[in-house]
Parts: structure tokens; sequence; C-alpha cells
């Protein structure tokens, strides 16, 4: 019986969101995320280095996308431009698509025109890939790979007056385990990257178990949902409070309570 081949298409987004290097097969870039001072007057310059690590050359597309996070933290790209805080609306860049000899590098310059006196955040990321990218070959299920390399691009607004609020508290007790759900907003313009601890004490204010809260990006006007699990049998039968304390980077921190039971 003869066997079938089949070709998948994967393609696989690394972004400058994840602090690992950004590289695959021979390509590279640097830096994997650039922030600049919203400009004022005159244009704001810069420029990314691609390079090519192997011993052939590469055609390499560079393109452009919007992109957001769920309040659970989920990467989505849009079109350029599609979203109201979009960099890509004021950016210009240049090459758009580049042959590299090997062990060779390429600058790609870009410029951000004066938008909005100074006063929004906005954001973009460029994506970078080889137009030779690995492909599968004989018999059976290949996968086609595909790699974007990701350079994230902050304009942060002049004016950055930090504010945060904590919007809710839940717990929820299921299947053995208590989750608790901290939903965060960020009210300003500077991209926060709030962290804390939740202090699980019983009701004579003895503390029990204290939860970390770590680092995550929360963009401007928009809310971030922080959840965690703790065994159910880590704590005692009785009531209790639940006390979130987060710093976001302001002059002050902010907090919410909740109380809670846990049954026999």
């Amino acid at each position: 019986m003869a066997i079938k081949r089949y070709t998948i298409p994967l393609i696989l987004v690394l972004t400058a969101l994840i602090a690992s290097p950004s590289t695959h097969g021979s390509i590279t870039v640097e830096p994997r995320k650039i922030t600049l001072a919203s400009p004022q007057g005159e244009a704001y310059t810069g420029s990314f280095t691609v390079k090519n690590e192997g011993p052939e050359a590469k055609d390499v597309l560079i393109n452009v996308s919007d992109w957001t996070l769920s309040e659970r933290g989920k990467i989505t790209f849009k079109e350029p431009g599609s979203l109201s805080r979009s960099i890509n609306r004021y950016l210009e860049f240049s090459p758009k698509q580049v042959i590299i000899p090997p062990n060779s590098s390429r600058e790609i310059s870009f410029k951000v025109m004066p938008n909005d006196h100074g006063e929004k955040s906005r954001w973009g990321v460029f994506l970078v890939r080889s137009l030779d990218g690995n492909r599968g070959g004989g018999e059976g299920v290949n996968i086609g790979v595909t790699v974007q390399h990701a350079v994230t691009i902050y304009q942060e607004a002049m004016e950055e007056d930090m504010q945060g609020t904590i919007t809710g508290v839940e717990v929820e007790k299921k299947d053995g385990m208590i989750t608790f759900a901290v939903a965060f907003r960020n009210d300003c313009e500077a991209f926060l990257h709030p962290e804390g601890r939740i202090e699980i004490t019983m009701a004579s204010g003895d503390l029990q178990k204290e939860v970390p809260i770590e680092s995550n990006l929360v963009l401007p006007d928009t809310t971030r949902l922080f959840t965690f699990e703790i065994g159910r049998g880590s704590l005692p039968p009785g009531e209790y409070n639940a006390l979130v304390v987060i710093d976001f980077g302001g002059d002050h921190l902010v907090g919410a309570r909740l109380g809670f039971e846990v049954e026999q």
C-alpha cells in the first residue's frame, strides 16, 4: 500500500515578551525590546539588527503587527494599525526585505513620527522571518516550520503618573483545590509590572500561608487576571481571610481582602 505524504504548515511566533534569546537556526535579532519616549516635534529614529550566523545566504522578510494581551496573558496579533494604541500608525521602516550573506548582519532602521502630543503610550512588534524556512521531507507526515522572531517596540507617554487598582478578588473551591483570582487594572499610561503577595490568615489573625504574585506585564487601560492554586488539604477547616497586596511601582501599594471558609 502506498504511503501518502502530507505537509502541515506550522507557524511558531517567538515574542520579545519572553526572556530567552530569539534564535532559530541561523537567524538572530537584537535587541528584542525597544522602549522610546514619545517623540515631540521631531521623529524618533532607531534600529535593530538581524544577523545570519549560518553558512548560507538568507532571504529575510520584515513585517509589523499590532498585539495585545488578554486578561489571562494570552498574546493576540492583529493587523498593523487596527488597535487604538497601535504604534504602527506612526511607524516607518526599511528595508522590508533583505538578503543577508553568511555570517553577516543587516540593520533595520525605523522612524516613529510625533503623535498625541506625548499623551498616550503605544506599542507594536516587528516580525522577522527567513523566507527559506525549514521544511520536512520524505514519506509520512512532514511538518513545515516557519519561525518569526519578534522585536517589540514600546512608546512611553511623557507623563507617567503610575496608577493601578485591584478590581476584584475571587476564591473558588473545586476538585480538591482552592483557586484565587485577582483582577488588577492599569489605570495609567505606564507599562506596569505589578507583583505582590496573598496572605492567608485565620479569623484569629494567624498567618497560615503566603502566596507570591509574580511580576507580569499589564498594558495601559487593560486588566490582567492573576490566578493561583493551593491544595485544599494545605489549610485546616475554618474561616480565613485572603489579603492581597500589590506593588505596581507607584508611590503606594494597593490591597484587597476577601473572607472564605474551608469546610470539613
